[in-house]
């Protein structure tokens, strides 16, 4: 994606989204360098954006707008509004980091990438963002979430599989251990696959 389709993909959004999301994205980077380093697991930092653009937005609208029955006639607008936010946020992110990673990523590779910073780093993360980003087509169906659900748990199974063996576990533990793992995360992988093809729907990148 050039750098002008990246701004008309901003433009789509509205100004009050524009301004909240570049809010998001500031608080968002700030808390992923000092209180959530290290820390958070791949959902919630995946979700972070999008929770901050619905409370950023909502708290926008009733500073715009004080009246509950303002306020309750449009709360699902709000609500899609602020969600939009957080997707825009993430694309004004992923504008900023695309080019940080040994190798250069489209633009729906990018905003995948984004996504995924909870689950990998570095070389691991720029390639899952690839494999991830293929398994969507541009009908963002319900068999494309299972396409990018089925990568996400290789890769932590792998991930599992690896820690295990570093640690000189026996082929069984080892087993085991993948299989726990996989159980522990399958729901928040499945959740993080949603999101990732919600995202890129919304954003149509």
């Amino acid at each position: 994606m050039e750098d002008l389709e990246w701004l008309e993909v901003f433009g789509r959004f509205g100004a009050d989204a524009v301004l909240v999301a570049a809010a998001v994205a500031c608080g968002v980077r700030l808390l992923k360098c000092t209180l959530l380093k290290d820390r958070g697991g791949a959902l919630f930092t995946a979700l972070l954006p999008f929770a901050l653009g619905v409370v950023l937005f909502a708290g926008l609208q009733c500073i715009l707008h004080p009246s509950l029955d303002y306020l309750a006639e449009h709360i699902g607008n709000i609500l899609y509004r602020g969600f939009t936010a957080g997707c825009l946020s993430t694309l004004f992110g992923a504008f900023l980091s695309r080019f940080t990673g040994k190798k250069t990523l489209s633009g729906k590779e990018a905003v995948v990438r984004e996504l995924l910073t909870g689950l990998a780093a570095g070389d691991a993360l720029d390639a899952l963002a690839v494999e991830v980003a293929a398994c969507v087509s541009e009908e963002y169906s319900d068999e494309d979430v299972s396409k990018v659900e089925k990568a996400l748990r290789a890769f932590a199974e792998g991930n599992a599989a690896a820690d295990a063996e570093e640690g000189g576990e026996s082929a069984e533990g080892t087993q085991n251990t993948a299989e726990g793992a996989d159980a522990g995360t399958a729901a928040d992988l499945k959740a993080l696959a949603e999101l990732i093809v919600q995202t890129l729907r919304t954003a149509a990148v």
